[in-house]
Parts: structure tokens; C-alpha cells; sequence
């Protein structure tokens, strides 16, 4: 099966491989370091205001003050936690991608196409050759575009690394409305694995932070969960027992438990 992949970064050249895999040196040298990862690189406490931020937004980009006044919050609280259990300092929040995907519609697969076949050194920067994908990935900021050429098929799917202000739901369904694109998606992780979430209710918040253990490529087989409640500067861990007298912690052992929200606890 024969590909044409081609890496679009601000200020690079475009880097192209025929035939290669994805770890084609000329690839990852020319992608950005922030968006080689699977994972996005962003801080706990960003990710975690990111999830908090989308459930109440509708815009294509959260508010940077307001979000990083609500990252600091969460990180105060998260050191504060850190401090008294320091087994939790390796439990990050749940995975999250700066990735959108995108296959480009006929008509668009093949403008890119004539393109890639007729220039043989650069495209710019920031774009994909598409008015309304490249309209909308400069609103957003987007850091990198990481393009799949299939010849045999002659498909493009388009892979963008967006920044850390993207309000990824929304700018999903943005991308999906284009006229150049058959649909839009966000990465989706399997597997499962330990990590913790935090919501505030009513001015306090609760935090649960959960280690999982047993082969959690396919689903982790067991768990230990902690409980905590913030209210202003009061820090109160919270037994199993009581937590589950509490609907609110019921919702956040359902974030924590990214991969599986829908399991019975307690």
C-alpha cells in the first residue's frame, strides 16, 4: 500500500514520504515537538479546565484569562493533594488528543492532488490548499497539519494538531460543516488507565483520583479510588463510604473513569 504523507509545520518546508511508515524521520523531524505525542504535551491542570471549560462553551476558543485562572485553581488544588498522598503524583487527568481528523470530500481530494502532483517543493505553512479548512484552522490557531496522500485510492485525509485553547467539540462539528470535508473527528483512546477528575459543585470541589491496576490495555480489572473535597482553602480526603452517599462524587468517579463511565460504583 503505497502513501504520500506530508508535514506541514510554521516556518518548515514540506516534508514528503512515499511509501515510508509514520515514523519517518523527515516526518517527525518537521512536526513540531508539542504535537508528536499521541498524547496532547498540555499541563494537568489545562486538560482538566479544557473538559470543565467545553461543558458550558460554545465558542471555537476559550477565553485565555479565563482559562488560566481556572488552571491555576485546579493546580493549587492538585499540589495540596499531591502533598498529603504523594502516591498520586503520577496519576494524570484522562488522555486527550490535540488531534482532529478529516478526510477531504472528492472534489477537494483531488484539487489537493493536482496540487501535491504539480509543486514539488512547498506549500505554505499553515494551509492545506482548502479556503475553508485553512479559513477556520487559522482561527484556531492550528499548530501543525499532518497530511495522508492515498494514491490507489487517491484519498487525503487531513490530521491537525490544534492549540491549547481549541474548544475541541465544537471546532470538531465546525470542521465537519465545511464543504471540503466528509466528516470531522477527535482522537479516541482505548484501553483504559489510572487518572483523576474534578468538578465543582455548589463552591466546593470534588476530586477523585483512581489507580488502576491489572491489564488495563483492555480494561483495568481493578481499582483504588480517592476522595477529596475542597472548599475554599479546606482540604478534606473523604472515605469510600461516605463518598458514595454523595451523588456529586458518583459523577466525578465517572470522569475519572474515562473509559468506562457507565460502570457501577459504588
Amino acid at each position: 500500500m503505497r502513501w504520500v504523507s506530508a508535514v506541514l509545520a510554521a516556518g518548515s518546508v514540506i516534508a514528503v514520504s512515499c511509501g515510508g511508515s509514520g515514523d519517518d524521520p523527515r516526518i517527525i523531524d518537521a512536526f513540531p515537538e508539542s504535537c508528536r505525542g499521541m498524547t496532547v504535551d498540555f499541563p494537568d491542570e489545562t486538560v482538566i479546565a479544557n473538559e470543565i471549560m467545553a461543558e458550558r462553551s460554545d465558542d471555537l476558543l476559550f477565553d485565555e484569562a479565563e482559562r488560566s485562572a481556572l488552571a491555576d485553581e485546579i493546580r493549587e488544588i492538585v499540589d495540596q493533594i499531591r502533598e498529603l498522598e504523594p502516591r498520586l503524583e503520577s496519576i494524570g487527568p484522562p488522555p486527550h488528543s490535540p488531534y482532529i481528523s478529516m478526510p477531504l470530500r472528492g472534489d477537494a481530494a483531488e484539487v489537493f492532488l493536482d496540487r501535491a502532483h504539480t509543486t514539488s517543493a512547498k506549500f505554505s505553512a499553515s494551509r492545506t490548499g482548502q479556503i475553508d479548512i485553512d479559513a477556520l484552522s487559522q482561527t484556531l490557531g492550528a499548530r501543525a497539519f499532518l497530511i495522508n496522500v492515498h494514491l490507489p485510492t487517491q484519498s487525503v485525509d487531513v490530521r491537525i494538531c490544534q492549540s491549547s485553547l481549541v474548544n475541541t467539540p465544537v471546532a470538531v462539528a465546525a470542521y465537519e460543516d465545511l464543504e471540503s470535508t466528509e466528516f470531522a473527528e477527535a482522537d479516541v483512546f482505548g484501553g483504559d488507565s489510572s487518572a483523576f477528575n474534578m468538578r465543582q459543585f455548589d463552591d466546593r470541589w470534588y476530586v477523585v483520583f483512581r489507580e488502576g491496576g491489572g491489564d488495563c490495555l483492555v480494561g483495568c480489572t481493578t481499582e483504588d479510588l480517592w476522595f477529596f473535597i475542597v472548599d475554599g482553602d479546606e482540604l478534606d480526603e473523604v472515605g469510600e463510604e461516605e463518598a458514595a452517599r454523595d451523588q456529586h462524587f458518583a459523577e466525578v468517579v465517572a470522569l475519572a473513569r474515562w473509559a468506562r463511565p457507565d460502570a457501577e460504583w459504588p
